[in-house]
């Protein structure tokens, strides 16, 4: 069998003399030609050959790459029935070099239960044309469910050793750090009058994205815009920034607490927590602020001791209070979303009304359709027609609701039921009470990623862009911590049976 392998007909042309010549000649003059006649095809034929030559080399590198990846939305090119944003290459690339590895070395496929989970998934997205009026928006949403799914497994098997694990939020903090600076400079520009939009993509993009600052709120008769960054929506940025709070405090007061040879770190994280609940209140966001609160309250209930050190309160508060008055100076008062979050229940607030409306209609819809739905995608299909037709894209403005509405009971539950796993395995592996002791960096990093899951699930409850790149990385490093948490370490972190696996080789 290892005959017909792929690499034992290919490898030859590169290693035997005779056979490379052709190569030798051939590829340089191709190259050159391609240059001198498509100068952007050639640029974009070696960074596609530069991925993939590191993709073969360090496999894990795919995670860095997602994770840099996972803040953006405006940067993609639209195709009209299909929104193309960079991470698909990098999945195309990944399965490429992972098809190509398993044909020379068959393996077991890693997280089977998760990956059936998501199939039971997909499968009730793919039925949900039965009531669907507009089927191509099942299929172009079931596409992106399997790629939801993708990326979880990539981050979950790229992750291979506490070093891979520090490495990863390392390069996190930077990625987020980058997407608050540019949300805090976008408020910045409205207030000074210069432009520091992205318009100049809309020509490649999505034309229902907002490649400026995010549409603006009314409060008491008055507009107030609210920051986006790289996301199309304030919510969503609201909700990445939630997560990265999370994980961010985790790790300060982990740093804190052993700052030996740290200080520059934990002065980091502070500065970066800081910025980042900065930009939380310019997104004026209620469901971004409830998830804020609870992934650190989670962080919180798991590294209780802190409460007890006057520190903590005191710094903490003082940040608060700055921090307040930044946003107070660049026009967004903090009590703007103590008075969002007031008017939630309220039928004078507006958005309120239509959350109250959408929310009760997709109960309607579950009780019409409950076995398959009414199609992934075709809630703004039924809302349109049947409630206002000025609204044909709306939401149920709630992910778990969505997927019940949309994919029927089987759909809905198999949603559930996947993060439940996403939320019970950090859980599980925290309730050791030997891996504080033993590993308390790892015991830290898994309270962050769980505080960070929990701040998702809960701003979630009253949103929905679960199938965004940033959900399933985070997703995906929580399970894999708590899967390095699960085995015994080795050497460099490494855990037992990744020592006795053979590492692969780009050679």
């Amino acid at each position: 069998m290892s005959a017909y392998r792929w690499a034992t007909l290919v490898v030859p042309w590169f290693r035997e003399e005779r056979r490379f010549r052709i190569l030798e000649w051939t590829v340089p003059l191709f190259l050159a030609v391609l240059a001198l006649f498509a100068p952007l095809p050639s640029i974009a034929l070696l960074v596609l050959a530069a991925l993939f030559a590191l993709l073969w080399r360090k496999p894990g590198a795919v995670v860095l790459i997602l994770i840099v990846l996972m803040g953006n939305a405006k940067i993609n090119i639209y195709a009209g029935f299909f929104t193309f944003f960079p991470e698909y290459l990098v999945f195309a690339l990944a399965v490429l070099v992972l098809a190509l590895r398993w044909a020379e070395e068959p393996r077991p496929l890693g997280e089977r239960g998760l990956l059936a989970l998501f199939a039971a998934w997909i499968l009730a997205g793919v039925l949900s044309v039965l009531n669907a009026p507009m089927i191509g928006q099942v299929l172009a949403k079931a596409a992106v469910l399997v790629l939801a799914g993708l990326t979880c497994w990539l981050v979950v098997g790229g992750v291979r050793s506490e070093r891979d694990l520090g490495r990863a939020l390392a390069w996190w903090e930077g990625a987020a750090l980058i997407s608050i600076l540019y949300g805090i400079l976008q408020m910045t520009g409205l207030l000074m009058g210069f432009d520091t939009s992205l318009g100049f993509l809309q020509k490649y993009g999505n034309p229902d994205m907002y490649y400026s600052i995010g549409a603006p709120a009314e409060l008491s008769f008055t507009w107030f815009f609210r920051v986006n960054a790289f996301f199309s929506d304030p919510n969503i940025l609201a909700g990445y920034l939630a997560a990265t709070g999370a994980m961010t405090l985790a790790l300060w007061l982990y740093h804190a607490r052993c700052a030996g040879g740290r200080r520059g770190q934990v002065r980091f994280e502070a500065l970066l927590f800081c910025l980042g609940l900065l930009c939380t209140f310019l997104t004026l966001s209620r469901s971004g602020l409830l998830g804020l609160l609870a992934g650190c309250g989670t962080v919180l209930a798991l590294e209780a001791g802190v409460l007890r050190r006057g520190r903590f309160w005191l710094v903490g508060g003082s940040g608060l209070v700055l921090v307040g008055l930044l946003s107070s100076v660049m026009g967004i008062s903090p009590l703007l979303l103590v008075q969002r979050l007031t008017e939630t229940f309220s039928g004078s607030d507006g958005s309120a009304r239509v959350h109250h409306d959408v929310f009760l209609y997709g109960l309607n819809l579950l009780a019409r359709y409950p076995l398959t739905g009414v199609g992934l995608g075709n809630f703004g299909a039924f809302y349109g027609p049947e409630v206002n037709a000025y609204y044909p894209n709306m939401m149920s403005h709630s992910a778990p609701l969505s997927y019940f509405a949309e994919s029927g009971l089987l759909g809905g539950f198999a949603f559930l039921a996947i993060l439940g796993v996403v939320l019970w395995r950090p859980w599980r592996a925290l309730r050791d009470p030997s891996l504080r002791r033993q590993r308390p960096e790892l015991h830290a990093i898994l309270v962050g990623l769980l505080g960070a899951v929990v701040a998702i699930d809960v701003a979630n409850l009253f949103y929905d862009y679960y199938l965004r790149t940033f959900v399933w990385v985070v997703s995906g490093l929580a399970l894999a911590a708590a899967r390095l948490a699960e085995r015994p370490a080795g050497p460099d972190g490494a855990t037992a049976d990744e020592v006795a696996a053979p590492a692969h080789r780009g050679d």
